[in-house]
């Protein structure tokens, strides 16, 4: 999928992890950043198309966190630091931090959400819900 940087949009609602200090991308090391990045570039690609409604979607969540050229700007240096879906889940391993991990999944569910979430998308977001211990899902 190829992924070009659109025009901004809408502000998105807060969610959970603004509650515990994690306020968007500033808040987040660089290999949360390399790890966001890699799973949002994964989740797009799953279904090997990048539609208009996912487009909207990257822009919502880049404008939700407050930032959305550093989100585009993660996009592609997780791009040429992750080249495979098991590379994605690699650095998925690295996030430690639970607000981390919530702000991540809240984001990836929201982009999968932008089409209706098929089965691929689904198996990665219970995935990192195994491996990150999110018991009931973040989303609002």
């Amino acid at each position: 999928a190829v992924l070009t940087r659109p025009r901004r949009g809408p502000q998105a609602r807060g969610m959970s992890y603004r509650e515990k200090g994690i306020e968007g991308l500033a808040d987040l090391d660089g290999a949360e950043r390399t790890a966001f990045g890699g799973l949002v570039r994964l989740m797009i690609g799953l279904d090997g198309n990048f539609s208009a409604e996912e487009e909207q979607a990257l822009e919502m969540v880049s404008s939700r966190l407050g930032a959305p050229d550093a989100f585009w700007d993660m996009l592609d240096a997780a791009a040429e630091e992750i080249d495979s879906p098991e590379g994605a889940r690699s650095w998925a391993e690295r996030v430690k931090r639970q607000p981390v991990r919530e702000l991540i999944y809240v984001s990836l569910a929201e982009i999968a959400m932008a089409e209706g979430i098929d089965v691929a998308e689904a198996s990665l977001l219970d995935e990192l819900r195994a491996m990150w211990g999110i018991v009931e899902s973040p989303v609002e």
